[in-house]
C-alpha cells in the first residue's frame, strides 16, 4: 500500500480493493476509474505534464530489481503512461529511472517550464532501509530535465530528518511551492504550507492557517493557476475518512474550505484532486474500490461556493426635499417616478426595477380632485448598476403555484457569460437565464443562482453567485399578513391562567361588529396600483356587521363600495378573508366565519360580481393576531381581511 509520509503516519496508509470499471454520475459531477488502473497495484496521485499522466504506483513489472519495504509491500515508484494510450493500463511506464531509489518516490510537481519538477521520496536513499539508524522521513526533491532525462537532483532546503515533507504542488503564478509537511508549530498532525522561491533562494514555509489547517491531517495540495487551492483533509468533517476540499483566497484571505460534491467524494479516502484553471475535467484519487485508484472526473455543473446574499434593495432609494413648503390639511405631497410609481409623503422610500435614467418630481397635489398645485422638485436620477448576478421574482408566495425567475438585471462587467445555473433547495436544478419554479411545502428556501464566464482581461473561466431567500405560504391570507407586516404571521399563545369565555355573544347585543382588514398582493403596472391602494385606503377605518351570520345592514354601503372597485378592475380577484376570537369551541367558530364568509361572497356576486371571482374562506379562530385574553386582542381577532390578487 501507499505510503507518503511513513508507516508512523496512519493517515497516507490508504486500505486496499478491487478496482472495477464503474462509472459515477450526479448532478454535478461523473466520475469514472480510469482503464489503466489495475485491480491488483495501487496507483494515485496524478499530474498532467506534456502529453503524459504521471502518477505513483507499487507495480514492478517494468523494474529490473524489485523493492521491499519491511511489510513486504513493494514501494513506490513514479511512472507515466501517454494520453492516447491510457485505454489500456500495459503501457505504462517508468518514468525516468535516474528517479527510482529502494524507497518510495513520488509525488510529483512541475515548474511553469514544465524542466524542473519537484517530486516526494524518503531523504535517505543511498543505503538498504535496515541499515539506517533513526527515522527515515519524507523530502522535497527537485530535478531538471536534460538531454530527455531528470538529473541534477538537489534537496529541498526546509527538508529534516525531523519531520516529514511531502506531496509537493508548484504555484506556477506566484512562483510558490505548497506542499504538506509535519514540523512544529503546526495546527495538527500534518498542516499545508508554502515556500517561495526567490533570488536567495527558498523562503522560510508559510503556514496556511487555521482556516485550512485543522487538528487532524490536510495533504495532497493542488493549486491551480487561478489560485484555487484543492488539497484532502480529515479534519474538515466529510462524507468519511479523507475528503476533497476547495478553498482560495479573497481580500487576501483564504475563504472556508468547501466540500467537493459526490461522486468525487465518497465514504472512502479521497484524495489527489488535479485539474485545469476552468475545473471542467481532471483527474483525482480513492481506495472506493478496495485498492488506490486514479479516476477521471467532468464537471456536468459547477458547485458554487462562498455565494453572497442577493442586495435586496441595491436600486432603493430615500428621497425628501430639505426645504419642503407649509401646505394645508386638503393637500398632500406625491413622488412620482418615470418608472410609474407614485408614493406619497414628505420622506419616501422607491426601490427601481434596475439601472437608468429616471426622472423624479415632487409635486403638491388637491386631495379632492388629485391635481397639481405645483412642482416643487423636477430632475433627472441616475441609478448606477452594482456588479453582480441579480435574481429577479417575488420574494414570497404561495405553494404549488408557479414563481418566474430571471437573471437578466445581472451585472458582470469583463465577463463574457457563458451559462446560468439555478438550484431552488429543495433538490430542483435548472439552467438557463429565465426559469419557472413551484414549490410544494410552505417554509423558507435559499435560491442560489450561478454564473458561469470567461474574464475577457485574464482569459480565466469565473464563477459568481448569489442567493436569495424565498418564502412560501400555505394561502393567500398568510402572504398577505407577511408582507403586511414584513415578518411571518403570528402566532399567538394563549394564556391558560386566564378565563377567556366559553359563550359567544355579540357585542352589540343585535349585530356585532368586525374590522376590516385590506391587503393588496395583486402585481399592476405603478399608476394603476397607485390608485387601486388609494382607493382601498379609505376602508381602513370601515366595520361589517353581522346577526349571527347573516350580514347586518350596516355592513351593505361597505360591500357597496368593494363592489364598485372589483367590477372596475376587471384583472383583479378577491378573497374574503374571516376570522374571529376563541370564545366557543373551535369548531362552531370555524363553522361560524365559513358562513359569515359565503354571506359577503353571496352578496358581492348578488351585486354583478362574477362568482369565479371571489373566493370565500372561514379560518375560525385559527389565524389570531392579538392576543384572545383580553378584550381589544379580542376584537382585533375579530374581522375581515379582503386580499386583492391578480386573476
Amino acid at each position: 500500500m501507499r505510503k507518503d509520509i511513513s508507516s508512523i503516519l496512519i493517515l497516507f496508509i490508504i486500505i486496499s480493493g478491487c478496482a472495477s470499471r464503474q462509472s459515477m454520475h450526479s448532478d454535478y459531477y461523473s466520475v469514472e476509474v480510469t482503464p489503466f488502473s489495475s485491480n491488483r497495484y495501487d496507483e494515485y496521485s496524478p499530474v498532467m505534464y506534456e502529453n503524459q499522466i504521471v502518477f505513483c504506483s507499487n507495480r514492478n513489472d517494468d523494474l529490473l530489481i524489485k523493492h521491499i519495504n519491511e511489510e513486504n509491500q513493494e514501494n513506490f515508484n513514479i511512472y507515466s503512461i501517454d494520453i492516447h494510450d491510457t485505454t489500456s493500463w500495459r503501457k505504462y511506464k517508468v518514468f525516468d529511472k535516474n528517479l527510482v531509489s529502494h524507497f518510495n518516490d513520488g509525488p510529483v510537481t512541475f515548474d511553469a517550464g514544465r524542466q524542473v519538477m519537484y517530486y516526494s521520496r524518503n531523504i535517505n536513499i543511498d543505503r538498504k532501509k535496515n541499515n539506517i539508524a533513526g527515522p527515515n522521513t519524507l523530502g522535497i526533491f527537485s530535478a531538471r530535465k536534460m538531454y530527455g532525462h531528470w538529473t541534477e537532483i538537489k534537496t529541498f532546503p526546509h527538508n529534516s530528518l525531523e519531520y516529514h515533507n511531502t506531496t509537493p504542488s508548484y504555484d506556477t503564478l506566484n512562483d510558490r511551492l505548497y506542499f504538506a509537511s509535519t514540523m512544529p508549530g503546526g495546527q495538527g498532525g500534518s498542516d499545508l504550507y508554502y515556500s517561495e522561491r526567490t533570488e536567495e533562494g527558498w523562503s522560510e514555509p508559510v503556514n496556511l492557517g487555521p482556516v485550512v489547517n485543522t487538528e487532524g491531517n490536510e495533504v495532497y495540495p493542488y493549486i491551480t493557476a487561478s489560485g484555487k487551492l484543492f488539497f484532502s483533509s480529515n479534519g474538515h468533517g466529510g462524507l468519511g475518512k479523507k475528503d476533497i476540499f476547495l478553498t482560495e483566497k479573497e481580500e487576501g484571505e483564504w475563504i472556508e474550505p468547501v466540500h467537493l460534491n459526490p461522486p468525487i467524494n465518497s465514504e472512502d479516502d479521497d484524495f489527489a484532486l488535479v485539474t485545469d484553471h476552468t475545473f471542467q475535467s481532471g483527474y483525482f484519487s480513492s481506495n472506493r474500490k478496495r485498492s488506490d485508484d486514479i479516476y477521471r472526473f467532468s464537471t456536468q455543473r459547477p458547485q458554487f461556493y462562498n455565494c453572497d446574499s442577493l442586495e435586496q434593495d441595491k436600486y432603493c432609494f430615500q428621497f425628501q426635499d430639505e426645504s419642503y413648503p407649509e401646505i394645508d390639511s386638503l393637500s398632500r405631497f406625491v413622488w412620482t417616478f418615470s418608472d410609474g410609481a407614485k408614493i406619497n409623503g414628505k420622506e419616501v422610500k422607491h426601490c427601481f426595477p434596475g439601472p437608468g435614467t429616471y426622472r423624479v418630481q415632487l409635486n403638491i397635489e388637491d386631495k379632492r380632485t388629485d391635481s397639481i398645485y405645483y412642482t416643487q422638485l423636477d430632475y433627472q436620477f441616475v441609478v448606477e448598476a452594482k456588479a453582480e448576478p441579480h435574481i429577479r421574482s417575488r420574494d414570497a408566495y404561495i405553494v404549488n403555484q408557479e414563481m418566474d425567475f430571471d437573471a437578466l438585471r445581472s451585472t458582470l462587467p469583463d465577463l463574457n457569460t457563458q451559462n446560468y445555473y439555478w438550484d431552488f433547495d429543495d433538490g430542483t436544478l435548472k439552467n438557463g437565464s429565465s426559469t419557472s419554479h413551484t414549490f410544494n411545502k410552505k417554509g423558507n428556501y435559499r435560491v442560489t443562482l450561478g454564473v458561469t464566464g470567461i474574464n475577457d482581461s485574464t482569459g480565466f473561466m469565473e464563477n459568481h453567485c448569489v442567493w436569495k431567500e424565498i418564502r412560501t405560504f400555505e394561502d393567500y391570507q398568510a402572504l398577505a399578513v407577511y408582507r403586511a407586516e414584513g415578518t411571518e404571521q403570528r402566532i399567538i399563545t394563549e394564556d391558560s391562567g386566564e378565563d377567556t369565555g366559553s359563550d359567544r355573544e355579540s357585542d352589540g347585543g343585535e349585530f356585532e361588529e368586525v374590522n376590516i382588514k385590506n391587503y393588496i398582493i395583486a402585481e399592476l403596472p405603478g399608476e394603476l396600483g397607485y390608485q387601486l391602494n388609494e382607493t382601498f385606503s379609505t376602508l381602513n377605518q370601515a366595520q361589517l356587521a353581522f346577526n349571527d351570520t347573516e350580514l347586518a345592514d350596516l355592513s351593505y354601503p361597505v360591500l357597496d363600495r368593494i363592489t364598485g372597485i372589483i367590477k372596475k378592475y376587471s384583472m383583479l380577484k378577491l378573497q374574503i378573508a374571516v376570522h374571529t376570537d376563541n370564545r366557543g369551541s373551535a369548531k362552531n367558530n370555524k363553522d361560524l366565519t365559513e358562513e359569515r364568509a359565503r354571506a359577503i361572497r353571496d352578496y358581492l356576486a348578488s351585486q354583478g360580481v362574477i362568482e369565479e371571482r371571489l373566493e370565500a374562506t372561514g379560518y375560525g379562530e385559527s389565524r389570531p393576531i392579538a392576543n384572545n385574553n383580553t378584550e381589544s386582542g379580542r376584537q382585533q381577532n375579530k374581522r375581515v381581511e379582503f386580499i386583492v390578487i391578480t386573476r
